[in-house]
């Protein structure tokens, strides 16, 4: 049995708030896509601390405001 990759896009997908935001998602941080690692509100209710991994591997924090818009983007199959 041959083993083949098949060729993925990453594309915009939407834009979303923190709170809607899951662990995995891959997100526009600082003109790079990344991938969310955890998510906690601040006990005020009026940030969010978002963990993620950046191209490189490396583990960083972005604070974020109830209502900020943050994009959102998945892989698309090429082939369809």
């Amino acid at each position: 049995m041959n083993a083949t990759m098949k060729p993925m896009e990453l594309i915009f997908a939407d834009r979303l708030t923190p709170g809607q935001l899951m662990l995995n998602d891959l997100i526009g941080v600082e003109d790079q896509v990344v991938e969310v690692i955890g998510i906690a509100d601040s006990n005020a209710g009026d940030d969010y601390h978002v963990e993620f991994i950046d191209e490189f591997g490396e583990k960083d924090i972005v604070n974020l405001k109830h209502d900020d818009l943050i994009s959102l983007y998945v892989y698309v199959d090429d082939d369809e």
